[in-house]
């Protein structure tokens, strides 16, 4: 069974995304959605507040669920933002 864990499900691409996984794994599939304003999409998977700047709470996450995919949203998508504070971006 995939187990499938996406990071930044407080922003506008991971609804879009989760119809995507239901399309491609129409069978029983394990979702974990993370982020600091993480919020169930549909009552589908487990929400978990994760700060990815976190790297020991990155690792457990990791180690704990042990994911067979991975879909990284959590950005700074703002370029100001990006301009202002090029290393917190990366």
């Amino acid at each position: 069974m995939a187990r499938i864990l996406i990071t930044g499900v407080g922003g506008f691409v991971a609804p879009y995304i989760v119809e995507a996984l239901r399309a491609e794994f129409p069978g029983p599939f394990s979702l974990r959605l993370t982020g600091q304003a993480a919020r169930a999409i549909d009552g589908l998977g487990e929400v978990h507040a994760l700060d990815i700047c976190d790297r020991a709470a990155v690792e457990a996450m990791i180690a704990d669920y042990k994911p067979t995919h991975f879909v990284h949203l959590a950005a700074i998508s703002a370029l100001p933002s990006v301009e202002a504070d090029p290393n917190s971006a990366w």
